[in-house]
């Protein structure tokens, strides 16, 4: 009799809970500027007439879950106008919106800028510490929307072995259907051992085409290199692979990168593997963005030496300015 009476409750309690279980559907999509098909982030995805809503991401992704009798969603930003959709049951709706008429010159420039320190052991260099900033412009009309990267690192043995790296570039650059990069960079290296010591700098420009295959780059490029007393051009490039922010914004992603540049009396080569945890809640806002632990193998001449590193990316400044 006990079984039977809860037999019956069970009975009583499924389709309820099975009810509550279909009660939500989650849609996602991307919003994009009209004219330029450029992602929009921060646009305001609500549920008309309900507190019920999110901002679209860097990549203008958005994900947002909505009862299943719910209809309309507001796709609202500054300077756009305002557009109402119907969701009649689809689980994907992306959107592309038009500057509003009568504010055509009042749009945002926001932009972004990250510090990111790091801290490296390795092999042949018990310690590195090095830093590299970002600024990015996430929304446009006075500028092309570029992202400025600056990078240092040190790294010593507390005697004659050090090695130092510096570089400048200008990211999505928006002159061709793939956004382009230019980046300038200078090594120098410094190692002292039983042959004598050996004295490496550089001078490097790249060219890198990005999101050739949506997650692949490609860097292209030569330079200038000083062995000892010798003069030597060189060639060479790297491939990366990452996985980025997408509908679902994982906590985790990573990215493979593997580089090769031949100097004439020697190549030189390395591989690199870093993980990413990202904040992803609130991730618009929140101060520290994300953390990285990487790996990296490197061989230059007859050196060899692997490494590891713990960074940390942290939001530095964030710009609202209008123009018009």
């Amino acid at each position: 009799m006990r079984q039977l009476f809860i037999n019956m409750v069970l009975l009583l309690l499924l389709p309820g809970i099975q009810s509550s279980a279909q009660n939500y559907l989650r849609v996602t999509g991307t919003v994009t500027e009209a004219e330029t098909n450029t992602p929009l982030p921060g646009v305001s995805v609500i549920l008309k007439g309900t507190d019920i809503g999110t901002i679209t991401q860097l990549e203008g992704n958005y994900a947002i879950d909505i009862p299943t009798e719910s209809d309309l969603l507001e796709f609202s930003f500054v300077g756009m106008e305002t557009q109402i959709i119907s969701v009649s049951g689809r689980n994907r709706i992306d959107v592309a919106m038009h500057p509003a008429i009568n504010t055509l010159h009042e749009w945002l420039i926001c932009g972004k800028s990250f510090l990111e320190p790091a801290l490296s052991f390795s092999s042949r260099f018990p310690f590195s510490i090095g830093a590299g900033f970002l600024d990015k412009d996430l929304q446009y009309c006075c500028n092309n929307g570029n992202d400025i990267h600056l990078g240092l690192i040190y790294g010593t043995d507390f005697k004659k072995n050090q090695i130092f790296h510096s570089k400048a570039g200008i990211d999505n650059i928006g002159i061709t259907k793939r956004p382009l990069g230019v980046m300038a960079e200078y090594n120098n290296l410094s190692l002292s051992g039983s042959e004598g010591d050996t004295l490496i700098s550089d001078y490097r420009f790249t060219l890198s085409m990005n999101r050739i295959l949506r997650n692949i780059s490609i860097e292209l490029g030569m330079g200038l290199q000083g062995y000892n007393t010798q003069s030597n051009i060189g060639y060479g490039g790297r491939i990366s692979i990452m996985n980025e922010f997408d509908d679902s914004y994982p906590r985790h992603t990573f990215a493979i990168q593997s580089g090769f540049w031949y100097w004439g009396d020697y190549n030189e080569y390395n591989i690199s593997v870093n993980l990413f945890m990202n904040n992803s809640k609130n991730i618009t806002d929140s101060i520290l963005r994300r953390t990285r632990l990487g790996c990296e193998i490197k061989q230059i001449d007859k050196v060899r030496f692997a490494s590891i590193t713990f960074g940390c990316r942290f939001l530095i400044k964030k710009l609202v300015v209008g123009c018009g």
